[in-house]
């Protein structure tokens, strides 16, 4: 237990170096969904409606960032980006059950606390279901390992994940530009973006498509960037000093579900003295 508790704590060890380069652009990518995260909850949450100075200016301040021009035209090519780099990783893991069996158990640990969380707080939680980022690469996953195992030819892959981005890419014009997408199945409606896909997952909402066509384009560039598993860097060990950040990238979904959390834990700690204070 100690030994696996301080191997999820390293970033690398000589035996087993990382292509770094792909957890340092994920470190980045997951810091600033992070921070998307910790603002856009005090905003909705109501967690800091307190009144306080503290609290005034946290929501001041999340309100800001979270509806800057910057946030609002990074969010979607961040995660497009970020699922691209895990089509790459994928076909860099050798153990391609337990990476199966990992990303299952973490979905469904995520989205059933999801539904408990709604339970016990209705007016926290809303929608149907939460059909985010999770769901989505948990998918792309199962399919890319389902392609893996009957030896798909890789024009069969790149030809199958063109047509998926194309079809993606056609939805998200009808909803964001041409706003005439009218799809109201509910099965299909987590295809693709949709107004009816929205209504179902409101707290966040990431169709299959494009994004599953993008992780296969990533799986088919990784198998030729990466036939030995070894970072493309001149310096294959990274500087000491980004370690954090690739730590960061390393566990990617572990920060994205608990970085908000302790963040936003230690800000209401913050809340309560300045409640307790009077001010």
């Amino acid at each position: 237990m100690a030994n696996n508790f301080k191997a999820f704590f390293t970033y690398d060890t000589p035996d087993k170096p990382r292509v770094w380069e792909l957890d340092l652009v994920r470190g980045i990518l997951i810091f600033f969904v992070s921070l998307c995260h910790c603002t856009v909850f005090p905003i909705n949450c109501g967690l800091f409606n307190t009144h306080t100075v503290f609290s005034d200016w946290l929501l001041t301040v999340s309100r800001a960032y979270y509806n800057s021009a910057f946030n609002k035209a990074t969010m979607l090519p961040g995660v497009l980006v970020f699922v691209f780099l895990s089509g790459i990783s994928c076909v860099l893991t050798t153990n391609y059950k337990r990476r199966l069996a990992k990303m299952w158990i973490f979905c469904a640990l995520f989205m059933g606390g999801y539904y408990l969380v709604g339970l016990v707080l209705p007016s926290l939680v809303t929608g149907v279901v939460l059909f985010n980022i999770i769901a989505v690469l948990t998918i792309c996953v199962t399919v890319q390992t389902l392609l893996d195992l009957v030896h798909t030819p890789k024009w069969v892959c790149g030809l199958l994940a063109s047509v998926l981005v194309a079809v993606g890419v056609v939805f998200f014009y009808k909803d964001q530009i041409a706003h005439d997408c009218n799809l109201n199945s509910n099965f299909f409606a987590f295809w693709v973006f949709c107004p009816r896909g929205r209504q179902l997952s409101p707290n966040d909402f990431q169709p299959l498509l494009p994004h599953l066509g993008i992780f296969m384009w990533g799986a088919l560039l990784g198998g030729y960037l990466y036939p030995q598993r070894k970072s493309l860097c001149a310096n294959p060990t990274p500087p000491t000093w980004l370690r954090p950040l690739l730590w960061t990238g390393k566990q990617s979904l572990f920060v994205y579900l608990c970085a908000p959390v302790v963040v936003l834990g230690v800000l209401k700690l913050v809340d309560l003295v300045f409640v307790a204070c009077g001010g």
